[in-house]
């Protein structure tokens, strides 16, 4: 959850190829210098959340638990993406709050 406003654009919450997070985990082990951008290939889709509320006044929202069911125990990534190309167009987030597994189970 978060509260957020904006005109124009989204919060996702995307998978990341299992591939590509362990190449960055072994490279990271290696003390190799790795992209810090992420690359969504896993055929699943990113859950988005629209920012469509032109209003500096921060609001709670959410991406439902059973949207993000098929994600649990994948590795994810946030993305927040200002997309507005003219007028009145900005994201603001703040509190963003999400759950932590515990995986070594």
């Amino acid at each position: 959850s978060c509260e957020g406003t904006g005109q124009g654009g989204y919060l996702a919450v995307c998978p990341v190829d299992a591939q590509v997070a362990k190449a960055r985990r072994l490279a990271a082990e290696s003390n190799q210098n790795v992209s810090a951008t992420a690359v969504a290939t896993t055929g699943m889709e990113c859950k988005e959340r629209q920012f469509r509320r032109r209003s500096i006044n921060l609001e709670r929202d959410a991406i439902r638990e059973d949207e993000l069911i098929n994600l649990v125990g994948l590795p994810v990534f946030i993305s927040i993406v200002d997309n507005k190309q003219d007028g009145w167009g900005f994201v603001a987030l703040d509190n963003l709050q999400y759950p932590m597994l515990d995986t070594a189970n």
